[in-house]
Formats: C-alpha cells, sequence, structure tokens
C-alpha cells in the first residue's frame, strides 16, 4: 500500500482475541495459542470460532471450525462427580471454586444419589428456588423408586422415569 504504515486495525474481534486469549490461559488447562478472533463465554466455557479456516473455504463451513475450551473448574468437577468421590468432598471443591454451573451438577449428581440434604444446599447456591422446592417435595416421598421416577422426569429423563414408576407398582 505505497509503503505507507497501516494504522492498526481496532475491532472489537481483535480486542475479543486479546481478552479471550487471556481468560483462556488463566482458566483452560495448559496455555494454547489462539489464533481465533471471534469468542463467546458462557457458563464457564469458551466457544471460539476459527476464522483463518473459515476464511479460506467460507463456501463449506463445518462444525471443526468452532472449538469448545472448558475452565479447569468445570473440567475437574466433572471428572469428580463422575469417580467415586464423596459427595461431601465433591462439595468442599465446588464451594472453593463456586459458580452457579458447578452447583447445578453438584446439584443433580445429589438428587441421583438422593442426598437431598446436599442438592438443596446446591440450589440455594445457584439461586435455583424452583430446585429447592422439587428438593422439599421429592424428600416428602417415602418410596426410594417414586423419588427417583420423580428426579428423572425433573431432568427430562422420562423413559427412565417410567421404567422407575413401573417398579415403584404405578401404571
Amino acid at each position: 500500500m505505497n509503503g505507507e504504515m497501516q494504522d492498526p486495525i481496532v475491532s472489537s474481534g481483535y480486542l475479543l482475541n486479546f481478552v479471550v486469549s487471556t481468560i483462556c490461559c488463566s482458566l483452560v488447562l495448559g496455555l494454547f495459542t489462539n489464533k481465533n478472533y471471534l469468542a463467546a463465554l458462557k457458563d464457564l466455557e469458551v466457544t471460539t470460532i476459527l476464522l483463518d479456516e473459515l476464511m479460506r473455504e467460507p463456501e463449506l463451513p463445518t462444525q471443526q471450525l468452532i472449538v469448545k475450551y472448558e475452565a479447569r473448574s468445570l473440567r475437574d468437577t466433572r471428572i469428580l462427580l463422575k469417580s467415586e468421590t464423596s459427595l461431601d468432598d465433591i462439595f468442599k471443591y465446588v464451594e472453593d471454586n463456586s459458580h452457579p454451573i458447578l452447583w447445578q451438577k453438584l446439584a443433580r449428581k445429589a438428587l441421583y444419589m438422593l442426598n437431598f440434604k446436599i442438592a438443596e444446599t446446591s440450589f440455594v447456591r445457584c439461586r435455583d428456588y424452583c430446585g429447592v422446592q422439587f428438593t422439599k417435595r421429592v424428600a416428602a416421598h417415602t418410596k426410594p423408586l417414586v423419588q427417583m421416577a420423580e428426579i428423572a422426569a425433573f431432568y427430562s429423563d422420562f423413559r427412565s422415569a417410567e421404567s422407575y414408576y413401573r417398579q415403584a407398582g404405578r401404571k
């Protein structure tokens, strides 16, 4: 361009790239090189679009151009919930890394384990009033199969709910 110095590009995309890189480096396991310019941070996940690759072939966009990075606390909480770790230990971890998404995941696990105390506390911490009321209602049932059916229905797992209701003698 005539050998003239160009003004730096000032756009929200490039600024967002810097912000997302900073956030991702502190949230996601390990450092990475971010060549993505569009991103969204939601529920402890950073979703980015590989714009360089998209611009090479704009007529053939694929799902592989969307990359998600999880926060370390979200990843570690998922690992703990899948492991044999006690709910009390998971509760302490989530308390140390408090975020509504982590509390929701703990509440769900606690409900499926019929630990209504931790479930209710978790719903309170993520400010889910409906979840608190649901936990109180389910805890009032005396049959564990009916409780499991209600929990499955609450999380839209209707096939499991039907199965639990049938085992409990309800049709």
